[in-house]
This record gives C-alpha cells, sequence and structure tokens, in this order.
C-alpha cells in the first residue's frame, strides 16, 4: 500500500512539472497536438505513396525466385498499362462507373440532405438521419451480397417482374457495369447527403423566400440561390463520393464478375496472385494520378462559379 501511495505521488509530480512546462511553452503545446497528425500524414500517405512509386520503375523478373522484384530502372510498367488494351478497358471502367455513380448519388442525395436541413419536424429528421446512418455503416461485404439477392438471375427482382409478366426472361442485373454501379450508389448516397446537410443548413431561408417574394419560380430560386450557396458542400461530396468510387474493391470484385474490374483488383491481382509487385505498384500510382487530376479539376471548376457568386 505504502509504495502505491508514493508510485502516485510520483505521478502526480511529474504530471504538474510537465503542466507547468507546458504552460512556459505553449508553442511546445501546439507541437505535441500536430504530432499525431503529422505522423499520420507521413506514416499512411507519405511513405506509402513513395515506396509505390519507386518500385513501380522496377523489373518484374520470373528468373529472379528469390526476390520479388529487380531494382533497376525501367518505363516498362506504365508502357504496358498505358498501350494494353486490357488495362486501358479496366482504366476506363474505373473512371466511368465512378463517375457515374458520383452524378447519380448526388442527384438522389441532395434532395433528401435538403429536406433534412429545411424539415421543422424533429421526428421526421431523426428518421432520415437514422436511415442515413445505418445505411452508411453497414459492412460493405453486406451491402454487396445483399444486393446480389436482389439482382441475380433467380433473385427477387427478376422473379418478381417475371411473375408480373412485365418480363419473359432474367434480366442481366449482374456481373456488368449496372450491377457495380447500384452497389456503389447505395454507399455513396449517405456519404452525398450527410456532406451537404451541413452545407445546406447554413444557407439563410430568408434568402430563398426573398427570391420567392420578387417572383422567382421554385426553380428559379433552387438555381440562383441554394445551389450556388450549397456548391462547396457539392464540391465535398463530389470529392468523397469519386474517391471512394475509384478506390473500391469489394463491388467490382463480387458484382463485376470478371467482367467488369476496377484498377483495384488489378492491383490487387498483380500484387497478391502474381506477385508483380512492380506492375501493381504502376496501377496504384495512374489511377491515384488521375484520379488526383479529375478531382483537382473538378473542384477548381466549382470553387470558380462559388467565388463568382460571392461577387
Amino acid at each position: 500500500m505504502h509504495s502505491i501511495i508514493i508510485q502516485a505521488t510520483s505521478m502526480i509530480r511529474t504530471c504538474s512539472r510537465l503542466i507547468a512546462f507546458l504552460r512556459r511553452r505553449p508553442k511546445f503545446v501546439a507541437m505535441l497536438l500536430l504530432a499525431p497528425t503529422l505522423f499520420i500524414f507521413v506514416f499512411t500517405l507519405i511513405i506509402p505513396l513513395s515506396s509505390l512509386m519507386v518500385i513501380s520503375f522496377y523489373r518484374y523478373s520470373l528468373l529472379e525466385l528469390r526476390v520479388l522484384y529487380v531494382q533497376t530502372f525501367t518505363l516498362e510498367n506504365y508502357i504496358k498499362l498505358l498501350t494494353d488494351s486490357l488495362y486501358l478497358r479496366y482504366l476506363w471502367d474505373t473512371l466511368e462507373v465512378s463517375a457515374i455513380v458520383t452524378m447519380v448519388s448526388l442527384v438522389m442525395g441532395y434532395p433528401v440532405a435538403y429536406l433534412l436541413a429545411r424539415s421543422k419536424s424533429a421526428r421526421v429528421r431523426g428518421l432520415v438521419f437514422t436511415v442515413v446512418i445505418i445505411t452508411f455503416f453497414t459492412g460493405g461485404m453486406v451491402r454487396v451480397y445483399a444486393w446480389m439477392l436482389l439482382l441475380q438471375d433467380s433473385g427477387v427482382i427478376n422473379r418478381t417482374l417475371i411473375s408480373l409478366r412485365i418480363i419473359t426472361e432474367p434480366m442481366r442485373l449482374m456481373y456488368n457495369e449496372f450491377g457495380v454501379a447500384v452497389a456503389l450508389i447505395h454507399w455513396c448516397v449517405p456519404l452525398v447527403i450527410l456532406s451537404l446537410f451541413g452545407s445546406i443548413q447554413s444557407i439563410n431561408p430568408d434568402l430563398e423566400d426573398a427570391a420567392r417574394s420578387l417572383g422567382a419560380a421554385d426553380l428559379q430560386v433552387f438555381l440562383r440561390v441554394t445551389l450556388p450557396l450549397s456548391l462547396p458542400g457539392v464540391v465535398t461530396a463530389i470529392i468523397l463520393a469519386y474517391a471512394g468510387s475509384v478506390a473500391a474493391f469489394v463491388a467490382p470484385a463480387t458484382l463485376g464478375g470478371g467482367v467488369v474490374k476496377f484498377m483495384s483488383n488489378v492491383v490487387y491481382d498483380r500484387m497478391i496472385r502474381t506477385t508483380n509487385y512492380p506492375l501493381g505498384s504502376a496501377a496504384a500510382v495512374v489511377i491515384f494520378s488521375i484520379s488526383l487530376a479529375i478531382i483537382y479539376g473538378a473542384q477548381q471548376l466549382l470553387m470558380k462559379k462559388v467565388k463568382a457568386g460571392v461577387e
């Protein structure tokens, strides 16, 4: 008991000295607060990306069984990715489906976010928020397999349409771009809603009422007041939805059925199945660079419209 008291007293003294030291040096407090963020930034972004970029310029050789790659500079990995028709198709599928998913999610999510921001009923708002949160935090595998049960040839949708005699044979809703897009939209819509909610809620409703009092129709109010003022939220929603879609792995791997592949699946196949680390690293660098350029371009374009609207 006596030793415990001594240890507790020592810890209290140490904490007191540390607090006194931090009070005398407030800049050191800021450094301590930034340290975890800096650690995460360096060890989860800078170092992994730098490693991928370096390895992507190495040569893969089946003759070297003891190593995963030969440290010889080459551009053959990038040349293969950007000239091989198969890899170009995978790259196009990734960018095209992700763009469609982002736009559809934005169109579907905006009205719900507007309802949440403008609803005066706490019950309605709480109910919608509950549905959005549950949908967002549902496991990826659960969502994908649920859609497989719905979309397969003998699934609920096809059986229902056949029983109603709307169709005579099952529609192919899986193992194509449609099935992958549906699963990704299911995940992206809640993300878009949560991104837009705060932006729309910050818009003063009196501005919309003033536009209506001046004779503007509801559509004009939306296009000239609500939408321009909510563009910062739209930018955030587009960035999150597109980045999440491009990086998707489970949905294209299952609902794509090998017909539709994203670059994330190519990275997995090359690194895990064939241990071709240089080609897998190059694929990761290519899709990251292209996606970053597209997101940056869309952000700059929308932010110009935001600044023009403010001015």
